[in-house]
């Protein structure tokens, strides 16, 4: 009876992979769009945690900075791998 029971369930599940829509796959662009704002907004939060260990603005400028070169050299790394993808 168990072995029905699975069997009957099984072939649900197929049923529901076999009608359900195939959703469009989301976009590299996208995708990198939404690390990049996740990286941006932890790198704000711990900037606002740095100040305010001791309401030195310098210490949240650091943080920032030090996302900013990150962000920045990887962005540039990706375009200069596109553009000799493109070159070939």
């Amino acid at each position: 009876m168990v072995v029905a029971v699975l069997h009957s369930f099984s072939e649900t599940i197929d049923l529901v992979r076999v009608m359900a829509p195939e959703r469009p796959q989301p976009s590299q662009r996208l995708i990198f769009g939404i690390i990049m704002g996740g990286l941006t907004l932890w790198a704000i939060y711990l900037a606002i945690g740095a100040y305010r260990y001791n309401f030195n603005p310098w210490r949240g400028i650091i943080v920032l900075a030090s996302m900013g070169i990150f962000l920045g050299i990887w962005l540039l790394l990706l375009w200069n791998q596109n553009r000799q993808k493109n070159a070939r």
